[in-house]
């Protein structure tokens, strides 16, 4: 299955890194190079990878369970369990970690109109369970081990009255998770996030004419500071004597919180960056940049 490849796949994963590392450059592939040499390939991976899991996560969960329903006579009951134990998983993660704009209230007030359903549908599945531990205890008059057979019958009526259940309880999820998570919305965020720097961005103040720049700080090694700037996205080094504050800053509007949070969980207060040093660079003259650290010296 495509879908087990992707994730499974460790090419896939690469190839997924490298083309989001290329976007967040800008598309060019010597500061693409800077930007992973200088953080590690380890951090560039996992920075590059971990931000795209809350926007493809709930539409994971979606495939899995539409794949096990799909292919639930085709592939066998048990192929199908384990697509929708995953399933299952994916929507609990997402409930967790996925943040979005409504809240636990607003959905338990649209899913308390399922409730009466699945109280039904439990007292079917009881009285299933029952006919069915009747009927083959009827038709078992005479044979060996009578009791053997209306087990029997119990169990599989019992599994497959879970399953339909379980299968039940995971669409009910999935409408939850179309309502929590909008597609068109969730659909507009995917450009923004590929091109988000998984480091935080930061005001960083110069010595030089009190100049500003809005950056992401990929190394501080050897009294040098190696920045991705955010205007242009270039990278420069900047010698640790001429920078003199830095301030952590906010691009974008914050992000909310999961579904499933703890209560002292809040949105951290983080001050915007100032607009002005995010666009196109000036036609003024930039920050000091060096490329090697002869340049401090001169």
């Amino acid at each position: 299955m495509l879908l087990a490849f992707v994730v499974v796949s460790p090419a896939a994963i690469i190839l997924l890194s490298i083309t989001r590392l290329l976007i967040v450059s800008n598309y060019q592939t010597t500061t693409a190079i800077a930007v992973a040499s200088t953080s590690g390939a380890v951090t560039t991976l996992l920075g590059t990878l971990i931000p795209l899991v809350p926007v493809f996560l709930p539409y994971a969960a979606i495939l899995l369970l539409v794949a096990a329903i799909r292919y639930w006579f085709t592939l066998g009951a048990d192929t199908a369990g384990r697509l929708l134990i995953g399933s299952g998983l994916c929507f609990a993660a997402t409930f967790l970690v996925c943040p979005t704009s409504k809240s636990l209230n607003e959905i338990r007030e649209r899913g308390s109109v399922f409730i009466p359903t699945f109280r039904t549908a439990l007292l079917i599945l009881a009285a299933l369970v029952i006919i069915s531990m009747i009927v083959t205890g009827i038709l078992s008059r005479g044979s060996d081990d009578p009791g053997l057979n209306v087990f029997s019958a119990f169990l599989g009526t019992l599994g497959l009255g879970l399953g339909v259940l379980l299968v039940a309880f995971l669409v009910v999820l999935a409408i939850i998770t179309f309502y929590a998570f909008p597609i068109p919305q969730e659909a507009r965020r995917i450009p923004e996030v590929a091109r988000k720097v998984w480091l935080p961005p930061e005001e960083i103040g110069l010595n030089e004419a009190n100049q500003r720049i809005v950056g992401y700080v990929l190394s501080t090694a050897d009294d040098w500071f190696t920045i991705l700037r955010e205007a242009d996205r270039t990278v420069v080094r900047i010698p640790s004597d001429d920078i003199k504050s830095r301030t952590v800053c906010r691009l974008g509007a914050p992000e909310g919180l999961p579904l499933i949070k703890p209560k002292q969980a809040m949105i951290p207060i983080v001050p915007a960056c100032d607009p002005s040093l995010t666009g196109p660079p000036a036609t003024s003259r930039p920050p000091p940049v060096s490329t090697s650290p002869s340049a401090r010296g001169q």
